[in-house]
C-alpha cells in the first residue's frame, strides 16, 4: 500500500467558527478570530479566503486555536494581523502565508501602532513592549513616552461613531430561525479603514456580520460547521449536510456548499434535538433531513424552524442506538443496535408522530443499510440480508429478510458498510472488502453445500492488511470511477480502472479520527472528530 500526501490547495479543513472573539479590517481583508482559529474574508471579492491546512497547523502550534479571549489588530503597513495570545504575540502575514510567534511575558492586552513606525506597541500584563517585525522585544521602562499611538478601531469606536447602532444592533442581527426570534450576542466589532460605514461585527453563536451603518442593513457571513466533531455527513445537491457528536454548545445541522462560501445552519428547534447527542447517520429526501443518533431518530423539516420530530425506544424503535437510516417518501428504514425498524411518515402535519414498527432481526445489531430500487440490503452482525422494501404491516408481520449466502467466509462476518454503482455491490466487513454482482445478490439464492459453487460471485479488492491499517470501518462509497473506504484511522481510495491504492492517514492528512464519508463528482468529504475535510478527487476518481 502506498501513501501519498494531498497538496494543501486540494485539502481544506472546515471547523466550527460560530463564536467570534475579535475582528480586524484592512483595505483588502477582514481578519476573524474565533475560538477555533483565524479566518480571512476578502472584502474586494466578497468571499472567504480561509488559510491552507498548513497555515492552520502553524497557527494552532502558535497558540491561535481554542482561545477564550484574545486581542488582535490589522497591520497598517502590510497585509498582516497581530494576535495576542497567552505568552506570545503572533504575526500572520497573509500575502506570503507566514506565521511568526514572538514570546512575551503574560497576556497581551492592547496592540497599537505609531505613525511612520514599523514596530508594534503592545501592553502585556501592565508592561509596555515595543516589538519589531523581526521579532525583537524591547521593554519600555516608564511607558511609551511621547509616542502618539494609533489604535485599531474596536467595538467601542463603532458605537461612538454610530450611536444608533448600540440600540439597533440586536434587532439587525436577529436570528429568525431561533426560538422566539433570538438575538445574536455581540462580542466584537471594527470599522473598515477606507469606508467607516462598513462595519464588521463578531457574535457568539452566529459568526460574522457585515453592517451598513448608514442604511442600517446587516448581512450574515457565516463560515464553518455548527459542531466540528463530525458525527455524520450526507450528500445534498451542491454540497453536503453534516451533524455533530453533541460536543457543541448548541448543535444542529449544517449544509456546506462545495465552494466553501455558503454555509446554512439549521439550529432553532433542531438545537435542542441535537444538543449532547451523537449523530451516527444522516440522509436527505425531498425537504426532510433524517438523522440517526445514539438517542433515536430525529427528522427535521427544512424551512420550518419548529418542524423537528424525534423517535426513540419509547416510540417503537428496537433501540435508541441508530447506526443507519434510509428515507422513503412514506417514511424511513432504521437500523439499530437491536434490529431493523420502519417509521411510517405520511402525515403533512409535522406534529403527528407515528410509532416505529420493529420489522426484522430483532435483538441483532444491524450496522448498515442500502436501498436499491425496491430492495433493501441489510448489513447485520452475522452477514448480508435482502428484504423487499414495501411498507410493512402495522405489526411488522409478513416481512422476513433473506440471507445472502456465499461459500467464501467473506459474508459470514459483521457487515460494516455497503455501497453500489453500476451493477456491482461493495460489501465491507470487519476484515474484508469484496465486490459482488448486484443481480446475483438480489435474486433468490440457496445456501450452498460444502464444495459447491458460490451462490454469489465475489472478488476481493483490498487485502486484509491494508483494510486493517485504517482501523474500524465506518463508511464506504463507490461510483463509476473509484471506491473509497473510511476507517477510524484513515481513508483508502482505489480507482476502478486499476489505479494504485491511495490512503489519507490520521495525524498527517487528516486532523482527527474518521467518522463519516461522502462523495460527489469533484470532492470527497471526510468527517472527523476535529473538523470536516474537503479533498479534491483526481480525474480517475480517487486521490491525486
Amino acid at each position: 500500500m502506498r501513501s501519498r500526501t494531498v497538496g494543501t490547495d486540494d485539502r481544506v479543513v472546515v471547523r466550527c467558527h460560530t463564536d467570534v472573539l475579535g475582528v480586524a479590517a484592512s483595505t483588502r481583508l477582514v481578519y476573524v478570530l474565533s475560538t477555533r482559529g483565524l479566518l480571512l474574508y476578502d472584502r474586494v471579492l466578497s468571499r472567504w479566503r480561509a488559510p491552507s491546512s498548513r497555515v492552520d497547523d502553524d497557527l494552532e502550534l502558535a497558540g491561535v486555536a481554542r482561545l477564550r479571549n484574545a486581542v488582535l489588530a490589522a497591520d497598517p503597513m502590510e497585509e498582516a494581523v497581530w494576535i495576542g495570545v497567552p505568552g506570545a504575540l503572533v504575526l500572520y502575514r497573509a500575502q506570503i502565508e507566514q506565521v511568526q510567534r514572538i514570546t512575551v511575558v503574560g497576556q497581551p492586552e492592547l496592540i497599537a501602532f505609531a505613525r511612520g513606525d514599523t514596530d508594534a506597541y503592545v501592553r502585556a500584563s501592565g508592561q509596555w513592549l515595543r516589538i519589531s517585525r523581526a521579532g525583537f522585544v524591547t521593554p519600555l521602562v516608564g511607558g511609551i513616552g511621547n509616542v502618539t499611538l494609533v489604535w485599531p478601531p474596536q467595538l467601542g469606536d463603532v458605537y461612538q461613531q454610530y450611536p444608533a447602532l448600540r440600540g439597533q444592533l440586536p434587532f439587525l442581527l436577529r436570528d429568525e430561525s431561533a426560538p422566539a426570534g433570538g438575538f445574536a450576542s455581540v462580542t466584537s466589532g471594527t470599522l473598515s479603514p477606507d469606508q467607516s460605514s462598513d462595519v464588521w461585527i463578531g457574535t457568539r453563536n452566529d459568526g460574522l456580520w457585515r453592517v451598513d451603518a448608514n442604511f442600517m442593513h446587516a448581512e450574515r457571513l457565516r463560515y464553518g460547521v455548527l459542531d466540528d466533531m463530525i458525527g455524520a455527513v450526507a450528500p445534498g445537491g451542491e454540497g453536503v449536510w453534516t451533524a455533530g457528536q453533541g460536543s457543541a454548545r448548541g448543535g444542529g445541522l449544517t449544509f456546506v456548499h462545495n465552494d466553501l462560501q455558503r454555509f446554512t445552519w439549521i439550529d432553532g428547534g433542531a438545537s435542542a434535538a441535537f444538543a449532547g447527542v451523537r449523530t451516527t447517520a444522516l440522509a436527505v429526501r425531498a425537504s426532510r433531513v433524517w438523522a440517526g443518533t445514539d438517542r433515536g431518530v430525529v427528522r427535521v423539516q427544512l424551512g420550518a424552524p419548529t418542524g423537528v420530530t424525534a423517535w426513540g425506544a419509547l416510540h417503537g424503535l428496537p433501540s435508541d442506538v441508530v447506526s443507519a437510516i434510509v428515507p422513503r417518501d412514506n417514511g424511513a428504514w432504521v437500523a439499530t443496535s437491536r434490529g431493523l425498524a420502519f417509521i411510517r411518515d405520511t402525515s403533512s402535519n409535522l406534529s403527528v408522530r407515528t410509532d416505529a414498527i420493529p420489522v426484522a432481526l430483532v435483538g441483532q445489531p444491524v450496522r448498515s443499510l442500502l436501498l436499491v430500487a425496491d430492495t433493501l440490503l441489510i448489513g447485520a452482525n452475522d452477514g448480508l440480508y435482502v428484504l423487499s422494501a414495501r411498507e410493512p404491516l402495522p405489526d411488522g408481520g409478513g416481512m422476513t429478510p433473506r440471507r445472502v449466502w456465499s461459500a467464501q467466509p467473506a459474508l459470514d462476518r459483521p457487515v460494516q458498510a455497503l455501497a453500489t454503482s453500476d451493477s456491482l455491490l461493495l460489501v465491507v466487513t470487519d476484515r474484508r472488502a469484496v465486490i459482488l454482482s448486484l443481480r446475483e445478490v438480489i435474486r433468490p439464492s440457496i445456501r450452498p453445500e460444502r464444495g459447491s459453487v458460490d451462490s454469489v460471485l465475489s472478488r476481493e479488492l483490498i487485502s486484509e492488511r491494508d483494510l486493517a491499517s485504517v482501523g474500524t470501518v465506518v463508511a464506504a462509497a463507490m461510483d463509476e470511477r473509484s471506491i473509497w473506504i473510511a476507517g477510524s484511522r484513515g481513508v483508502l481510495a482505489l480507482a476502478r480502472d486499476g489505479g494504485v491504492l491511495r490512503v489519507l492517514s490520521v495525524g498527517t492528512e487528516l486532523p482527527g479520527d474518521v467518522t463519516a464519508l461522502a462523495l460527489d463528482d469533484e470532492w470527497a468529504w471526510v468527517g472527523t472528530n476535529n473538523g470536516l475535510v474537503r479533498v479534491r478527487r483526481a480525474r480517475a476518481g480517487g486521490l491525486p
